[in-house]
């Protein structure tokens, strides 16, 4: 079994290099060494960028308890860390809206509709943005417990949610 990790060092250009190494099946080996400036700490950049990760509502999208979703939304709340949403998302799921860095992929298709009591529609109802809101409330979708679909391209062209990068 091969073991594979990555290591970024970086000091300031007047205290010595930056490196980036990686370790492979127990042996450290160099992978590229510069003599510090401006180079490697662009390099060192964007290196720790691109490793930055991005969360999706893949395994959330048939809804459940609200109290499933409240921990990933104040995690990546708390991060700024972009959260995709792709495929379907009903139900609890849409309350991934309310994640400040959230963004909708064009072919998604969120579900609402009303929550298991007039406390939880409510908390679902908050976690979306003013023309959404304003939208469900005026059709009285959240008054019922038929779904009402929303295509992710009208989450973005309508109702002004980001869409997100290609992938």
């Amino acid at each position: 079994m091969s073991m594979i990790a990555n290591s970024v060092e970086a000091t300031s250009p007047q205290d010595g290099p930056v490196s980036l190494q990686t370790y492979r099946g127990g042996q450290m080996n160099q992978g590229c060494r510069t003599a510090g400036g401006i180079v490697g700490a662009l390099l060192v950049a964007f290196l720790c960028s691109a490793a930055k990760a991005e969360g999706s509502n893949l395994g959330y999208g048939s809804g459940g308890s609200l109290s499933d979703y409240n921990g990933t939304v104040h995690q990546y709340n708390a991060s700024g860390e972009r959260f995709r949403i792709r495929g379907r998302c009903q139900s609890a799921c849409t309350l991934f809206l309310a994640i400040k860095n959230v963004c909708i992929e064009r072919s998604a298709a969120l579900r609402f509709h009303a929550g298991s009591s007039p406390i939880s529609t409510a908390r679902m109802i908050e976690a979306y943005n003013a023309r959404l809101r304003d939208y469900l409330n005026a059709g009285n979708y959240m008054n019922s417990s038929a779904f009402h679909t929303i295509s992710g391209s009208d989450m973005i062209s309508r109702f002004g949610y980001k869409e997100c990068p290609p992938r």
